[in-house]
């Protein structure tokens, strides 16, 4: 297949890192949709329309990683709504009927889900390690259920992820880090999908559903890291339960810890 154009792929991670504003999708959108002869690369308005609706439909809704890694079924209704204002907005000489049909199907599937508040609940975001790969994290909406706040992802921690995902911390860091009070591991699955100087991370919490989350999100991003070809070399990931008001720590990796982080 041709290469995503970047407006599609910026959709894409949209998707996948769960950004559900309304007016930013469908500034996307709208992106997408835009032709003009300057910008066209020899493309006629009707061959740049039937491309890009073939990518939408290949990137939102048969990309691989979607099928596997679902957003939470709030971020896929708003994707979902922006993409199908748009196609019912004009801006497209012809529609094309499978990406439509396509997009209510998937819509009416998540206001069906949307009744079942566990499964509305929960749901995948990946984000991008530049020049490393992905990580994955299943992830809540809100609070309750088992996970309480270690379920949800905090700004806080994507922004110390971002800090460390761009290098800026490099110098700080060492290589076995340990993590305090993880939740959904963003920062953690960050720096061990980074890889050197760190070669080893461990992430910890105290509730047990948390920890189990922590384990399937590890293995989740190792998996990723495993089929992708351009993804660079892991740090090794440990999952142990600690408690910050009564901490022990026997339970950790032998290595000294070189690094605590926490957010």
């Amino acid at each position: 297949m041709t290469e995503l154009l970047p407006s599609v792929c910026r959709l894409r991670s949209l998707q996948r890192m769960g950004v559900s504003d309304s007016v930013e999708l469908r500034e996307a959108v709208g992106r997408i949709f835009d032709w003009t002869p300057e910008g066209a690369d020899g493309c006629t308005k009707a061959e740049h329309e039937l491309l890009v609706q073939r990518q939408l439909l290949a990137a939102l809704l048969q990309d691989e990683w979607h099928l596997r890694y679902p957003p939470i079924p709030a971020v896929r209704r708003r994707v979902l709504k922006a993409l199908l204002s748009g196609l019912d907005g004009g801006m497209l000489t012809e529609v094309e009927d499978v990406l439509y049909g396509a997009c209510v199907e998937e819509l009416l599937l998540c206001q069906q889900e949307a009744s079942d508040a566990a499964a509305c609940a929960q749901g995948y975001v990946i984000f991008e390690v530049p020049q490393s790969g992905c990580i994955a994290m299943r992830v809540t909406d809100g609070f309750g259920r088992d996970f309480e706040t270690g379920g949800v992802l905090w700004p806080p921690g994507c922004f110390l992820f971002g800090l460390f995902a761009s290098g800026a911390m490099d110098e700080f860091l060492g290589s076995h880090v340990l993590e305090l009070g993880s939740g959904t591991g963003v920062v953690g699955l960050g720096l061990a999908r980074r890889g050197l100087p760190v070669t080893l991370v461990t992430l910890t919490d105290c509730q047990s559903a948390v920890l189990e989350n922590l384990r399937h999100n590890a293995a989740a991003t190792a998996a990723m890291s495993s089929e992708v070809a351009s993804s660079a070399h892991m740090a090794q990931l440990e999952v142990c339960a600690l408690d910050w008001c009564q901490p022990d720590f026997s339970g950790l990796p032998a290595q000294n810890v070189d690094v605590v982080v926490g957010d």
